[in-house]
């Protein structure tokens, strides 16, 4: 009867350790899960920020032709004080700028003018 007893012990610490070991199994699983989602939450989030930043640097620039993706200013002032938007005439001849500007008032008010050809 003991060595019955003593089987019978031994089956049902068996069973609750085999029991144990698959609730921290499925415990690992809900957490590796929880891990995955989060981590692609996480994704998301970023390309809709980078999504809303490729939009504004859109508008900017429509708004703004003389931007660029960083916001610099493309309209280059030569050092005798005349102005060149890109496109013009003497753009890319002008390799050494001594200003940059986001607009052409930006450019007049500083004291640079336009080309005359």
């Amino acid at each position: 009867m003991a060595k019955e007893k003593e089987e019978s012990e031994k089956l049902a610490a068996e069973k609750a350790e085999q029991e144990r070991i698959a609730q921290e199994e499925a415990e690992a699983q809900r957490i590796a899960t929880e891990q995955a989602e989060e981590q692609e939450r996480l994704a998301a989030e970023q390309a809709e920020a980078e999504r809303l930043v490729n939009e504004q640097v859109a508008q900017q620039a429509a708004a703004n032709p003389y931007v660029d993706a960083n916001g610099l200013g493309l309209i280059k002032g030569s050092k005798n004080k005349i102005y060149h938007v890109p496109g013009s005439t003497y753009y890319d001849r002008t390799t050494n700028p001594e200003a940059l500007f986001t607009s052409i008032e930006e450019a007049e008010a500083a004291g640079y003018r336009a080309p005359l050809r």
